[in-house]
C-alpha cells in the first residue's frame, strides 16, 4: 500500500521526474518487489531519501543525511542495480544558498546498512555519486 502524501512517495516522484528530465524512463515496481523503480530497459533502481537534519552522533549532534539501505535487516544487492539516495535541501542549506536536492547515483552492492552523510563526507567521499544519471542512462 502505498501513501502517496508520505515524504518517501514524495521524494520517489520527484526521482522520476528528475530521471524523465535526463530521458530515463521509469515504471514503478510492484508493492512487493525489492527495488521501487525499473528503467525501459529493465535497469532496477531502489530509492532511498533523506532530510538533511541534525542527528545524535557519538558525544554530540551533527546535520547529515541518514539511509537506511537495509530491509528488514538484511541488505539483497543482487536484486538491485542501482541506488539512487535523494539527499533534500533543508532550511539549514537554503539559507547558505543551496537549494536544489542531490541525487547519489550508487551502483548495487552496497555493503553498509546505514549510511550518513555530512557536508564534508559529501565533498570527500559521496559527491564523486553526484547527479549521475548517465550511468544508468540507456
Amino acid at each position: 500500500m502505498v501513501i502517496e502524501n508520505s515524504d518517501w512517495f514524495k521524494a520517489q516522484q520527484a526521482v522520476r521526474g528528475w530521471l524523465y528530465s535526463h530521458k530515463i524512463r521509469t515504471e514503478a515496481a510492484s508493492f512487493c518487489a525489492p527495488f521501487d523503480l525499473y528503467t525501459t530497459g529493465g535497469t532496477r533502481l531502489e530509492i532511498k531519501y533523506s532530510p538533511f537534519i541534525w542527528r545524535n552522533e557519538g558525544s554530540g549532534k551533527r546535520l547529515t543525511w541518514q539511509f537506511n539501505i537495509h530491509r528488514h535487516g538484511k541488505i539483497d544487492g543482487a536484486k538491485v542495480d542501482f541506488y539512487i539516495l535523494r539527499c533534500d535541501v533543508s532550511p539549514v542549506l537554503q539559507k547558505a544558498g543551496f537549494d536544489t536536492p542531490i541525487h547519489l547515483v550508487i551502483p548495487s552492492p552496497i555493503a553498509i546498512p546505514v549510511i550518513r552523510i555530512s557536508l564534508r563526507s559529501m565533498m570527500i567521499e559521496w559527491g564523486k555519486y553526484s547527479n549521475g544519471w548517465d550511468r544508468i542512462a540507456e
